[in-house]
C-alpha cells in the first residue's frame, strides 16, 4: 500500500519539531543541572548498589553454606545410629546361633544308620 503525501508530510513535520524540541530542552539542561556532577552520583550510586549487592550475595551464601553443614551433620548423626543398631543386631544375631549350634552339639545317642554314615565316610 501506498502512503499518502500528507500522511508522509505530517510526519516528517512531527519528527523535525521532536528532534528541535529534544536539542532546544537539551541545550537548556546545563544551565540547570551540573552534568558532570550527575553522572558522578550516578556512577556512585551504580558502585555503591554492585557492592550492597555483592554482600547481600556472600550473606545468602553464607546462610545456605551453614543449613547446608547443619543437613549433613543430622544425615551423619541419623546414618550412624542406624548403623550402629544393625550393628548390634548382628551381633546378637550371632550370639544367638553360638547358642543355639553349643546346644544342638550336645552328645545324642547315634542311630546305627548315623554310625555306618559315619564308617562309611571314614573309608
Amino acid at each position: 500500500m501506498r502512503v499518502p503525501v500528507w500522511r508522509m508530510f505530517l510526519e516528517s513535520v512531527l519528527l523535525l519539531m521532536l528532534g528541535t524540541g529534544l536539542l532546544a530542552g537539551l541545550s537548556w539542561l546545563p544551565t540547570k543541572v551540573d552534568a558532570i556532577v550527575v553522572v558522578s552520583e550516578a556512577i556512585a550510586d551504580l558502585i555503591r548498589g554492585l557492592s550492597q549487592l555483592l554482600e547481600a550475595f556472600l550473606g545468602l551464601s553464607a546462610a545456605i553454606l551453614i543449613a547446608a553443614l547443619l543437613v549433613l551433620g543430622l544425615l551423619a548423626l541419623l546414618s550412624g545410629l542406624i548403623r550402629l543398631v544393625r550393628t548390634f543386631s548382628v551381633v546378637f544375631k550371632s550370639s544367638e546361633r553360638r547358642q543355639s549350634l553349643q546346644a544342638s552339639k550336645t552328645p545324642r545317642r547315634s542311630s546305627r544308620s548315623g554310625r555306618r554314615r559315619r564308617l562309611r565316610k571314614m573309608r
